[in-house]
């Protein structure tokens, strides 16, 4: 990650009333996002069904992946409330957990082509590559808590920076940064294949296809949705924190909205589209939401 460069170390009163404030919404909210990830874990692990499907499978392994930046981004809060250096691990954890994240997003993407286009090729390979996310997320782990390269929270700022005074710091970031958007890239352009391919089916299709199989590949809009909305709001981010600083305001307060948007864009809307576009876990996860059955009594 990196943000603009603000030289003002030195904080008044006012700001570190300001801090302290910040800090207890940061906490807050992500304590209260990572207990929605935790109900949803819950209802896909006890769920037989959605065990035995591999694309909630796969949705439960990046739910996890989301949980795991949760201690990061609570970390990062009560060291501006209480104005301490984080602890290192939490925030390599949450900056590694992202990275396997996207992945998983991308092995998703290829699980619903496969389904929807009938695509002939073995199961096990979408595993392989779920398994592939989780190591490079292990291998970034790994270089961070080295002497290679280290995140930094500077005093007095709301974001996490690579420490220059590290000699990977340049390489790690410019890697991070392409992996990012390269996966990124890819996972859109699986959706898009995904679109052409319902396109021309629908083109050529002969009259006697069943309504049926068109209708369960217009269901299939909301991943789309899904797909479009986390594309353009990683990659948006993305640019941001790597590439912003020339163009970003000098001000110290530029980072909070930066800072904030990134754990919407992790621990929130993940959950929140999953949950619009699911509607039996969404029943499962809020049970007052279901529709109650209406009991008519007939007296005879």
């Amino acid at each position: 990650m990196s943000t603009t460069n603000v030289t003002t170390d030195t904080p008044t009163p006012t700001d570190l009333t300001e801090f302290e404030v910040f800090g207890v919404c940061f906490f807050s909210t992500a304590t209260a996002f990572c207990l929605l990830h935790f109900r949803i874990l819950w209802v896909l692990s006890a769920n037989g069904l959605y065990r035995s499907r591999e694309c909630y499978r796969l949705l439960t392994q990046a739910t996890i992946a989301q949980v795991l930046t949760g201690p990061g981004y609570m970390l990062l809060g009560l060291s501006r409330l209480f104005s301490f250096e984080p602890w290192r691990l939490p925030i390599n954890l949450f900056i590694s957990a992202t990275r396997v994240e996207v992945f998983l997003t991308f092995v998703l993407a290829l699980n619903r082509l496969k389904i929807i286009a009938d695509l002939k090729y073995p199961n096990f390979m979408h595993t392989i590559l779920a398994a592939l996310g989780w190591i490079i997320g292990c291998t970034h782990f790994i270089v961070f808590v080295s002497p290679c390269c280290k995140y930094l929270a500077r005093p007095f700022h709301y974001t996490i920076t690579f420490d220059d005074s590290y000699p990977g710091s340049l390489l790690m970031k410019s890697i991070g940064s392409a992996y990012l958007l390269s996966m990124n890239a890819l996972t859109l352009s699986v959706y898009l294949v995904f679109v052409a391919y319902i396109i021309n089916l629908k083109l050529h299709s002969q009259p006697n296809t069943t309504s049926s199989s068109l209708a369960r590949l217009w269901r299939e809009r909301s991943i789309l949705l899904y797909a479009f909305v986390r594309f353009l709001c990683d990659s948006t981010l993305t640019v941001f924190y790597y590439y912003g600083a020339p163009v970003l305001p000098t001000f110290l307060w530029i980072e909070i909205p930066l800072i904030y948007l990134h754990q919407i864009d992790k621990l929130l809307l993940p959950p929140l589209l999953f949950l619009m576009m699911c509607r039996s876990v969404r029943n499962e996860v809020f049970p007052f939401l279901k529709p109650r059955a209406k009991v008519v009594a007939v007296i005879v």
